[in-house]
């Protein structure tokens, strides 16, 4: 378990973990295909996110925006507005 966590929890290239890890446990995988396929680069990420009450859910997305502190300002906002929903979802 330790060795997953060291390896998914550092990425400076994850939309997710730049949004969230502030408050957020953020254990996240980014990625990415340079062409897209023909529609230009693609640019993924996916992360289990836990809160602290222990709330886990997975969160992924692919966006078209280069995932850099200056230019993901729309994926930024995304995340923030489905990390949001999902703390206001009731617990099961």
């Amino acid at each position: 378990m330790d060795t997953w966590r060291r390896v998914f929890s550092h990425s400076e290239w994850s939309y997710i973990r730049q949004e969230l890890s502030g408050y957020r446990s953020v254990y996240s995988k980014p990625g990415g295909h340079p062409t897209g396929f023909g529609s230009g680069p693609l640019h993924n990420d996916a992360a289990i996110v836990r809160d602290g009450s222990g709330r886990t859910y997975l969160l992924a997305m692919h966006a078209t925006t280069e995932p850099s502190m200056n230019n993901n300002g729309t994926a930024k906002a995304i995340v923030a507005a489905i990390d949001r929903m999902m703390q206001e979802m009731p617990r099961l």
